[in-house]
């Protein structure tokens, strides 16, 4: 068999490294005021970041309260590393009080009803989005599939009627 030779290391030295684009001094470029807008909003929902980022397109336009469009320009600034490093810093920034860095390592998704109304009963938003989204948004939002949202929902209803506290 014919001896199989690898190219030389200093041809592969020779070849260019890529270059990383200049971060400035003052950190990354400042977000268009829509965007910046739209990463405030999504700061006051459980993985907010995910929705402008992977939320089917309705199901953002509905939860951020923005046209479809704007919700597919933030999408396209964001694709740039340090426009998504600005939304983060942002996202950081507007996160309430007392809620930790959302975005930035979202909690493990819950597997049973009982576990998802846990979950929303967090902040009041949370369980107004799980109480009365679409299924499918609510769904995005907890990172849980559309029929656990439904088991939830029927779970909330059970307390109410039974006078039990988590009721929306």
């Amino acid at each position: 068999m014919p001896e199989r030779r690898l190219p030389s290391i200093d041809r592969a030295r020779s070849a260019p490294l890529p270059v990383a684009p200049d971060v400035p001094d003052d950190g990354p470029a400042p977000l268009p005021p829509d965007v910046l807008q739209l990463v405030q909003r999504a700061a006051a929902l459980p993985n907010g970041m995910a929705v402008i980022e992977r939320a089917p397109l309705e199901c953002a336009s509905i939860l951020l309260g923005a046209r479809p469009a704007r919700i597919e320009q933030a999408r396209a600034v964001l694709a740039a590393p340090l426009a998504r490093a600005a939304a983060a810093a942002a996202l950081a920034r507007a996160v309430p009080e007392g809620r930790g860095a959302a975005g930035a390592e979202p909690r493990p998704a819950p597997r049973t009803a009982e576990a998802l109304v846990r979950a929303a009963e967090r902040t009041p938003a949370a369980l107004r989005i799980l109480a009365s989204a679409s299924p499918e948004c609510a769904a995005v939002i907890f990172s849980v599939r559309p029929a656990l949202v439904l088991e939830a929902r029927a779970l909330l209803a059970a307390r109410g009627a039974a006078g039990g506290e988590g009721a929306p």
